[in-house]
């Protein structure tokens, strides 16, 4: 059965395609902003090797932020929890940085990625942002190792 177009199917059809706008851009609105904050960073190696190298990190909001008042000081910046005595910090950074990030994948010597664990797969990665550093990543550490080789070949 064919409807004649009328006004009142006109606005219905308007306001069904104005609904679905709406949620959907309320979607979307909701995953981004559940999405954790990746970064592609250059740091150093901590294990005796100077070299340079980049890794991926993602940023989350820090639970202990402006909370010392909730923990023992044990003095050298160690301190423990009040609720959890087995749980001890290091550092004042603990307290004073809204957020914290972890490693998700770096580059190793040879340029090869590495992925830590199953971090990659947590809830709230955003995998569009996480293809586009990994392609950067690439590039940097590849222009990275070159000017190494260069440098070693001088």
């Amino acid at each position: 059965m064919i409807f004649p177009l009328t006004y009142f199917n006109i606005n219905y059809f308007v306001v069904c395609v104005f609904f679905y706008i709406f949620a959907t851009c309320l979607m979307s609105l909701t995953i981004y902003t559940n999405m954790k904050r990746l970064e592609l960073r250059k740091t150093r190696a901590v294990l005796g090797d100077n070299r340079e190298y980049y890794e991926i990190v993602t940023w989350y909001p820090n639970p202990d932020y402006n909370k010392q008042d909730e923990y023992i000081s044990l003095g050298n910046e160690m301190y423990r929890s009040k609720e959890y005595p087995n749980w001890i910090i290091h550092g004042n950074s603990c307290f004073t940085m809204k957020e914290l990030c972890y490693t998700i994948c770096y580059w190793d010597k040879s340029g090869e990625l590495k992925i830590v664990g199953s971090r990659i797969l947590d809830e709230g990665v955003d995998w569009i942002a996480l293809k586009e550093l990994l392609k950067e990543g690439f590039e940097n550490t590849r222009e990275l190792l070159c000017s190494e080789r260069d440098s070693v070949n001088k």
